[in-house]
C-alpha cells in the first residue's frame, strides 16, 4: 500500500511517499527517497489515530522519531487499522 508519511525528529520533519507492507511481524517501509526500514511490529507500543484536514493520521514513536502515516486512497486506513488493531488509540 502506498501512502504519504512524515518522520519528525526533534524540530525537523521530512515527508515521504512510500510503500508500506506488513510481513512476518515487521512493518516494511520502502521509499523512492532513500528512506527504507523494517520495524518490528512488537516494538510499537501504541499507535494514535487522529484527524488532519479530513483524513486519518496514524502515528507512533520509533527510535526517537515520530512517524505519521496519512490515509491516502482507498484501503490504506483499513489496512493500517487492521495491522495496528491491538495497539491503536483513537484521539
Amino acid at each position: 500500500m502506498y501512502t504519504y508519511f512524515e518522520v519528525i525528529a526533534g524540530s525537523h520533519g521530512q515527508m515521504y511517499y512510500a510503500n508500506l507492507k506488513c510481513h512476518n511481524g515487521y512493518l516494511v517501509i520502502s521509499s523512492t527517497s532513500k528512506f527504507n526500514c523494517s520495524i518490528k511490529l512488537s516494538d510499537i507500543i501504541y499507535v494514535t489515530q487522529s484527524d488532519f484536514l479530513g483524513t486519518k493520521v496514524y502515528s507512533f514513536n520509533y527510535q526517537g522519531a515520530q512517524l505519521k502515516f496519512f490515509e491516502n486512497g482507498l484501503g490504506i486506513g483499513e489496512y493500517l487499522r487492521n495491522q495496528f488493531k491491538d495497539v491503536l488509540v483513537k484521539l
